[in-house]
């Protein structure tokens, strides 16, 4: 018997995932674990990369309050609030 012939091959999943699919899963988690550090870290990027940049800087916001020592907390937030002009350079 061959197993080779009953394979079914499938796209990748990160691959077929919207970046609106991705944020509708991310806003579910968030309304679930509200205070969750990494969930508002995702949440804040993915907002990022659509030009979303106020719920990107409320999303992240909440997470320098949960981490207040994380660079990468502090750097998203930065670009963010340059993209959105509350910071000049």
């Amino acid at each position: 018997m061959k197993h080779s012939n009953t394979l079914v091959k499938h796209k990748p999943l990160l691959t077929a995932v919207t970046p609106a699919a991705a944020l509708t899963s991310l806003e579910a988690a968030r309304k679930l674990c509200p205070r969750h550090a990494e969930i508002l870290i995702a949440v804040g990027n993915l907002q990022f990369q659509v030009g979303n940049f106020p719920a990107c800087f409320d999303a992240l916001q909440s997470a320098g309050k949960l981490r207040r020592n994380d660079p990468l907390v502090h750097v998203l937030l930065a670009t963010a609030a340059v993209r959105l002009q509350k910071y000049r350079i």
